[in-house]
């Protein structure tokens, strides 16, 4: 599966660059987008020992009120 393929890649870079991120632990911040969220891709992110974080509605809010011009106009 090629997302399970970036993930490994991913992990290189990790280990390459910043191998003491690897020790203390990786939160991943992902999407629900089907990739993402099918048990292949869940298992391949357990494995490779990091927690996965799924955003909500409550983390992940509209960025229009930063502009409220914007806001205004798309009303």
């Amino acid at each position: 599966m090629r997302y399970c393929d970036n993930l490994r890649k991913l992990k290189g870079e990790i280990r390459k660059k910043q191998p003491r991120l690897l020790k203390s632990g990786v939160l991943l911040l992902d999407d629900n987008a089907r990739p993402h969220s099918v048990t292949t891709t869940q298992n391949h992110i357990a494995t490779l020992g990091w927690e996965c974080l799924y955003p909500t509605s409550e983390l992940a809010p509209s960025d229009f009120h930063l502009f409220p011009s914007w806001k205004k106009n798309l009303a």
